[in-house]
């Protein structure tokens, strides 16, 4: 910056003249001796404006630097921050579960979070365009509020990027429109469909009229790395579908089995979801999948007069089932009374909507059979707020010797319990006492509960989950190794029983209890 010297005044140099003007008369001559130092004055003022504006000028460029400078060290001392001492590898991995699935919404709502990772800073961006797998998670939904009817062009350029973005990575895709307006999805789906070789999952919740688009239609064929299948028609089953026929890496397929004539790799799929039927599918589907390993019942059942002649399909390889039961009796019968599991070693059932079967006595029958024909060793049982409770689970629970793992999760309702009094005299172990019976679950070793503390016999299951610590080896039953209680509402009347539990930690059993204390709605 230049020096700036001082003001060289004109005016100044007349000031004793001026001022012994003030007490005489003015002559002709001081006159002009006014006139110039008014001019002289005037020289000044200009001369001191611009030195002024000169000075201000170079306020504004030292404040200006020191903003910058003060800028330039936010952002270099930001550099000395722990985040930039990490690697990229480990930005990599958090970026990875930030972006389990983009989703491509309007602009209206938040961005896809590859999209916001990217855009953070310098760095960051070129770690989220060197990740392809960021990019391969694609979902796009249409609930009727989204305006993707005015973003059409928006909906295929975002497609357009994450699939040009994700290079060669494998791909998963969920698309879930409603039948409205299903038209917008289409160019978006083209972008989808020439990368189909890419695709390992896809999720398809579409109208039915979509699954005879073009586009959809010409991925026949083009789908090696497809392991993952998620079919449902929104508006009603469909009449035939055969574009994933040839998958050779299908494993895995979730759908509602009324749709007609369905072509696919039935031989090869291991992990199967069958939801919401009530007719004959599911069985005839079944018995297609010798190579099944998990299956998934939702809602199925209902009409079994028309199976009432067939022999249950066997599937020797399957160990895992699970049954979510809806308002139909026989979605809990159809299981038991249609399979045979020789191999099955893990049972889930849980409701969307609480069950009471009627004929309690015909259910229990197909059940008993189910474990005579099957003779499967089930180690693990999940119940969550299943209709088995009382007495009725009790004798469930006999027929599983070989369990090793039991969680329970109760119903709100109080008056529909499994962890009762009786069940607990059951599960206490008695030592010292000879019994000819078979002792209740003799090889359970981990055990939770979810129960609600009202009529709760907190002492009860204090002293059977004690009972089950390191018993003698004489009376056949494994100890307890991991235990885990929740109890709900009114906990109170059974904290002091319980929390002593907690003592057992300190000699090698793993126990977590707690107490939500969750208001009555």
């Amino acid at each position: 910056m230049e020096h700036i010297s001082p003001l060289q005044s004109l005016s100044t140099s007349r000031s004793p003249v001026m001022k012994s003007l003030c007490r005489s008369t003015i002559s002709i001559r001081d006159r002009q001796i006014i006139a110039q130092y008014l001019r002289d004055a005037e020289k000044d003022v200009r001369k001191s404006k611009v030195e002024t504006m000169k000075l201000l000028a170079a306020i504004r460029t030292l404040e200006n630097k020191r903003k910058t400078l003060e800028k330039s060290m936010e952002f270099y001392r930001s550099l000395l921050s722990p985040i930039h001492k990490m690697p990229p590898e480990i930005l990599s991995t958090i970026f990875m579960f930030c972006c389990d699935e983009n989703e491509l919404a309007p602009q209206s709502r938040r961005p896809p979070a590859a999209i916001v990772l990217s855009t953070v800073c310098g760095r960051w961006r070129e770690i989220a365009l060197s990740i392809p797998a960021l990019w391969s998670s694609v979902s796009i939904r249409n609930n009727g509020t989204d305006p993707w009817s005015s973003s059409t062009a928006l909906l295929a350029e975002m497609t357009q990027v994450f699939m040009q973005r994700s290079k060669n990575a494998p791909l998963v895709v969920v698309l879930a429109w409603r039948p409205d307006n299903f038209g917008a999805l289409l160019p978006a789906l083209l972008y989808l469909a020439k990368n189909s070789e890419r695709w390992s999952s896809i999720s398809l919740h579409v109208p039915s009229a979509m699954f005879a688009a073009p586009a959809l239609g010409s991925v026949s064929g083009r789908i090696p790395l497809l392991h993952r299948l998620n079919l449902r028609a929104c508006n009603g089953p469909l009449d035939k579908l055969d574009i994933f026929a040839l998958a050779p890496a299908l494993s895995s397929i979730d759908f509602n089995p009324d749709t007609h004539m369905i072509t696919l790799p039935w031989q090869q799929i291991k992990s199967l979801t069958l939801r919401e039927s009530y007719c004959r599918n599911p069985y005839l589907i079944l018995s297609r999948c010798p190579n099944l390993e998990q299956l998934t019942l939702s809602s199925i059942g209902g009409m079994s007069d028309e199976l009432e002649s067939t022999e249950p399909v066997v599937l020797h390889k399957l160990h895992s089932l699970f049954i979510t039961l809806g308002e139909e009796e026989e979605e809990f019968t159809f299981p038991f009374k249609f399979l045979t599991l020789p191999h099955l070693s893990s049972i889930v059932l849980e409701k969307d909507y609480y069950l009471q079967p009627n004929d309690w006595d015909q259910t229990w029958l197909h059940i008993q059979d189910f474990f005579h024909r099957s003779q499967c060793n089930v180690t693990s049982l999940r119940l969550h707020e299943s209709p088995l409770h009382g007495p009725r689970a009790i004798a469930f629970l006999l027929l599983l010797p070989a369990l090793e793992k039991l969680h329970i999760q109760e119903l709100q309702d109080e008056e529909i319990r499994v962890v009762t009094p009786l069940f607990l005299r059951h599960l206490t172990v008695e030592h010292g006492c000879f019994s000819q019976s078979s002792p209740f679950l003799p090889r359970l070793k981990d055990l939770s509960l979810n129960v609600y503390g009202r009529n709760l016999d907190a002492e009860g299951l204090a002293n059977a989950v004690i009972s089950r610590w390191q018993p003698p080896g004489d009376i056949g039953v494994e100890s307890l190794q991991s235990v885990q209680i929740s109890v709900t509402r009114d906990v109170h009347t059974c904290l002091q029983e319980l929390i002593c539990l907690e003592n057992f930690r300190a000699a090698g059993l793993q126990v977590d209890v707690k107490f939500v204390r969750q208001e009555l709605y």
